[in-house]
């Protein structure tokens, strides 16, 4: 379409691309990257990425805020925080403030409560990690302060351009890269399994590993890789902020082709034939098939490569022949669509074999046909193994490649890819400063007062040099400010006898170039003033002993003001002391129970006896709930009573089921449903705004472990949103715990029994394993899943359909049921077992409850992290 009929295609689109170390860094600016995101050595989602140090971190902004085009750099401390890391984590956070970044980017929200009342001049950016899918979620993280939104990957353009209408709050869109199988954030399958935490940057990429069923073994979990070049217009028409590129784990060459294509793509200056070629660099480096995942449909089935994992490359051509000669060495004959060269890399799918095969290019032949061809079946042994050598091969060429001694089986046939291009490498050359070049700086008043007899000079931060504050709201002045009760400012004075100045103007400039010579310091003179009523003459020797003082005291003061700041948070975060615990109770009526069900028939094989410690039953409300589920509501409370029921929203909410789910809502809260559970920041905006519909009603909410609560700032944080309580996380390790509820008590849950849902994902995996219901299973009947998968590590896990949404859980449950006397003792006082997605029978539940109230092992469970601890 034209322009003309489309306004909004002409206006801004960020291109936000990933920073794994400086070289990629630079590399993205050089290539057209409006915006760069970086980690720093903790609390990275990245955390085996190169990363920042925060020298590295002052020079790439300083150098991207020279850029004739200013250039932004975001930050990410988008990882979960426990307790004992909040001092460390401040100190990091003073140090980000200081350098002048544009964004950081959380996920928690004890990171995020630290931020709004301590760093206020920070702009916020809500990490995907958040897993912030549906517009009430968005509306909820405007209305806490957040500038911009990453919105979950499995988003449709529909539903993109409903949330990008929104005013006051920005979108982020992931456009290209690498796809986790489930939900951002959402993911415990590492940490649970290995102690490896995707919420904490440690992700051992379980999902890309090879699961059996049965005889046959799969990637079962393996993604494609996001590719959306096609729908840039789309996106742009949709209004969304910035096209969001993964990769912080990638190389800067990586980084520097997928800049470049995007940036000519969103320019309007790639040609339908630069656009191959600039795929096909992209594909060569590194990329697994390309997905547009399901932002123009849905039900996409073919998002997942069951067949093999990893890198594969470009094709550039199908195994001919493979020639065996007396000599022993074995050749890979094929025509090459593209320029070959020794030290390239090829690759092969094997069938057999996990991954493509793969080597680099060490003797490369070109074969002119009659010459070459008969030649190579039957060559002598010396001669014929040097004829046709050569360092390159153009496009077209038949040629012969030396294959390694310990090369498998290729079958003829075989599409062979190039997987890495040394005319590439040297195609996406960019440029790097000299080190120490580019820095950040602090803006400085100097206001130099000159009198026959002295000279005083008083310097001052105005800005820029943020410092952290003990405590504010959510609207304050910077710190640093001129005139503020932060200001930090130094003065110094000289004596000396100054006599009349032949010219007053000079010495004007002269003073002005003295106190703006500040190159080896962090500061740079904004402004410098003068007042030299009576004209005097001071030597530029005098002034520039003057300057180098007042900077050294102003850098001392600085460093004062920033330990002084950093301290006081500390000591505004610190837990305050508390009463030591009773010893263990002897009674076990201070413990209350909860249960939480997706079916409570479950329910129905519990006695008189097995409800006596329940404080609390909590039943989900599945997204399409209908006179069934009224009835079976209605028919638990009967049992239990009204005021015993909670009624739990899923943590998915996608926009074809919120519509339905709030009128649920309306309906259960006119007819006096007050107790509510939300896992979401989206399902607490729905319930928020279907209470608020009713003047006067208070809604009693309570926050499931997916609003992620590992530190007490978080808890706080949780609090303040009104809930009445919280789940803690069932990846937190046993010190973690024991510290939260010392602070918490029964203001939080803990989980002693559940079927933890490892991932969530839209990514239906019955293709994969040979489904042939053709699209009849749309109704996501219950129970309905995949036999049992084992992984190559004999780790085994089934996947569970639910109402077409995959979750994926472990053989074992999870249960802390031998340390209730230990959390009990630390402080905990309600504790909960959830009996959801697996096939339980009454029998079966209620066996697992008697076993849990008497603190007894229950034979096939694990316990996560609880003593191993949680990385």
């Amino acid at each position: 379409m034209h322009s003309t009929q489309h306004p909004v295609d002409t206006r801004p689109l960020e291109l936000l691309a990933p920073a794994g170390g400086l070289e990629a860094g630079y590399a993205a600016i050089h290539y057209g990257a409006d915006a760069i995101y970086l980690g720093l050595p903790r609390f990275s989602a990245r955390a085996e990425a190169a990363n920042f140090s925060f020298e590295d971190v002052a020079a790439i902004t300083g150098y991207a805020h020279s850029c004739e085009v200013r250039r932004r750099v975001y930050v990410t401390v988008n990882t979960l925080i426990q307790a004992g890391e909040l001092d460390e984590l401040v100190e990091a956070l003073a140090a980000v403030a200081a350098l002048g970044v544009d964004a950081v980017i959380v996920q928690d929200l004890g990171v995020y409560r630290i931020l709004r009342r301590h760093f206020p001049e920070l702009r916020l950016h809500a990490s995907t990690q958040m897993a912030i899918h549906n517009r009430p979620g968005v509306e909820l993280a405007r209305e806490l302060g957040f500038a911009r939104v990453t919105l979950a990957r499995e988003l449709t353009l529909e539903e993109l351009t409903d949330i990008a209408a929104l005013p006051g709050i920005e979108t982020e869109v992931f456009i290209h890269g690498a796809l986790c199988y489930g939900y951002s954030g959402l993911c415990l399958y590492s940490s649970h399994l290995l102690g490896r935490s995707g919420n904490r940057g440690r992700c051992a990429y379980l999902c890309r590993d090879q699961y059996r069923q049965g005889t046959e073994c799969q990637f079962i979990f393996s993604m494609k890789d996001l590719a959306l070049p096609e729908f840039v217009p789309q996106l742009r028409r949709a209004g969304v902020t910035a096209l969001k590129i993964e990769g912080r784990m990638k190389s800067p060459l990586y980084v520097a082709a997928v800049v470049n294509y995007y940036r000519q793509l969103l320019d309007g200056k790639l040609t339908a034939e630069k656009a191959k070629v600039l795929a096909a660099d992209i594909q060569t480096i590194f990329s697994r098939p390309w997905t547009n995942l399901f932002l123009s449909n849905r039900w996409n089935r073919n998002v997942i490569d069951p067949e093999y994992v990893g890198h594969r490359g470009y094709p550039i051509g199908r195994v001919e022949e493979i020639v065996r000669l007396r000599s022993g060495e074995v050749r890979l004959r094929f025509h090459s669509s593209q320029p070959l060269e020794v030290h390239d890399g090829l690759q092969m799918d094997v069938p057999g074999l996990p991954r493509p095969y793969g080597f680099a290019v060490e003797r490369l032949r070109v074969l002119d046909g009659a010459a070459g061809e008969p030649a190579a079946a039957g060559e002598p042994a010396v001669a014929g193994a040097q004829r046709g050598l050569v360092f390159e091969a153009p496009v077209g060429a038949l040629v012969e490649v030396a294959l390694p001694g310990d090369h498998p089986e290729i079958p003829q046939g075989a599409v062979v890819y190039c997987a890495s291009s040394q005319e590439i490498k040297r195609r996406y050359r960019f440029q790097k400063p000299k080190p120490g070049l580019f820095r950040i700086r602090y803006p400085v008043s100097f206001e130099v007062h000159i009198a026959p007899d002295r000279i005083r000079a008083t310097a001052a931060l105005v800005g820029g040099a943020a410092l952290p504050r003990q405590e504010c709201g959510l609207r304050q002045t910077c710190p640093a400010d001129s005139g503020s009760a932060g200001a930090v400012v130094a003065t110094i004075e000289a004596s000396g006898q100054f006599h009349v100045a032949r010219d007053a103007d000079q010495m004007r400039v002269a003073v002005e170039q003295a106190f703006g010579k500040l190159g080896a310091t962090r500061f740079a003179a904004a402004q410098v003033t003068m007042h030299n009523p009576q004209a005097c003459f001071v030597p530029v020797s005098l002034l520039n002993q003057v300057r180098r003082q007042i900077t050294d005291q102003l850098e001392a003061r600085y460093q004062e003001a920033l330990k002084v700041g950093i301290t006081q948070v500390k000591a505004a975060l610190a837990i305050a002391p508390i009463a030591p615990l009773p010893t263990p109770v002897a009674s076990r009526a201070v413990i209350r129970w909860c249960l939480k069900t997706d079916q409570s028939t479950w329910l129905d094989a519990f006695e008189d006896v097995d409800w006596r410690d329940v404080d609390e039953v909590v039943l989900e409300v599945p997204p399409d709930a209908t006179n069934a589920f009224d009835a079976e509501m209605h028919r638990l409370a009967e049992g239990i009573g009204s005021a015993c029921l909670r009624l739990a929203l899923p943590v998915i909410v996608r926009r074809w089921e919120y519509s339905a789910l709030q009128k649920t809502i309306r309906r259960l809260i006119g007819a006096n449903w007050r107790r509510w559970q939300a896992a979401n920041l989206g399902a607490w905006g729905l319930l928020c705004a279907a209470g608020a519909e009713r003047q006067g009603v208070e809604l009693d909410i309570s926050a499931d472990w997916p609003m992620y609560v590992l530190n007490h700032v978080a808890a706080e944080q949780v609090l303040a949103l009104g809930a009445t309580r919280l789940t803690l996380s069932p990846e937190d390790d046993g010190a973690n715990l024991r510290r939260l509820l010392a602070v918490l008590g029964n203001k939080a849950e803990v989980i002693v029994y559940q079927d933890t849902p490892l991932m969530i994902s839209e990514a239906c995996v019955f293709p994969a394993v040979g489904c042939d219901r053709r699209g009849t299973c749309r109704s996501g009947e219950p129970g309905f899943g995949v036999p049992l998968l084992t992984s190559s590590f004999g780790e085994q896990v089934r996947v569970i359909n639910r109402h077409c949404r995959m979750v994926v859980i472990h053989e074992k449950p999870f249960c802390l049921g031998p340390h209730i006397p230990a959390l009990t003792s630390a402080g905990a006082r309600i504790l909960r077992a959830d009996f959801m997605y697996r096939s339980y029978t009454g029998e079966q539940v209620r066996a697992i409850w008697r076993r849990l109230r008497a603190g007894q092992a229950i034979p096939g469970t694990h316990e996560s992290n609880f003593k191993r601890g949680l990385r």
